[in-house]
């Protein structure tokens, strides 16, 4: 392992995030100090030389550490909150205000299964994105997908014998959208938060 690797191996081998994650920030670190070190040994550093400057530049290995691991610990960030609001925005206006092409009524649905299937599941899917966007950020202990799904199936149970009494297709259609929708607003917060970490280390960097 050559020298710029056994650094970045310091710096993000011991952070507490997915292999994903990691293995995106080596390869970006290691990229921005190939750049660094290509740049010095034009000006006519010998390769040794240009390795060490170019660590010495990017910084200390432990600051860094410490930098990334307070960065990428939890979810409950102003980013990721205001990141949530505006998706929730968003799909407030794309469901509400949106029109669907060619339905201007439920009579237009006719007798259509998949149709009414597809309206069934689009709302509650729509409706439980920003809570699965949002649980992990106001509940610590909600930082899995696993949680997240759960508590959105216990919701949707909720919410679908609260609108559908016993109507069970109208239950499970609102169970499987909202287990759905909180799954999907899960995996962006995660996409938020993993786009914030290597933006802010970049900048830092």
């Amino acid at each position: 392992m050559d020298r710029i690797n056994e650094y970045i191996k310091s710096i993000v081998g011991k952070l507490e995030a997915d292999e994903k994650l990691r293995n995106d920030m080596e390869d970006e670190f290691r990229d921005h100090l190939n750049l660094i070190k290509k740049s010095l040994q034009q000006e006519g550093l010998s390769e040794e030389e240009a390795t060490a400057e170019a660590i010495r530049q990017f910084g200390d290995s432990r600051q860094l550490s410490r930098r990334l691991a307070k960065n990428i610990k939890g979810f409950r960030n102003i980013f990721n909150s205001i990141a949530g609001i505006v998706l929730s925005i968003l799909l407030y206006v794309g469901g509400t205000k949106i029109p669907v092409p060619f339905m201007r009524s439920w009579d237009q649905i006719g007798n259509s299964r998949l149709l009414i299937n597809v309206f069934l599941v689009l709302g509650p899917l729509l409706l439980f994105m920003p809570a699965g966007y949002f649980l992990p950020i106001i509940f610590k202990r909600a930082g899995k997908v696993v949680t997240v799904a759960a508590a959105t199936l216990v919701l949707g149970l909720a919410r679908g014998m609260m609108t559908g009494g016993l109507y069970a297709h109208i239950i499970i259609t609102s169970v499987v959208g909202g287990v759905a929708g909180g799954i999907l607003g899960f995996l962006i917060l995660k996409l938020v938060s993993k786009t914030r970490v290597k933006l802010k280390s970049l900048m830092e960097a």
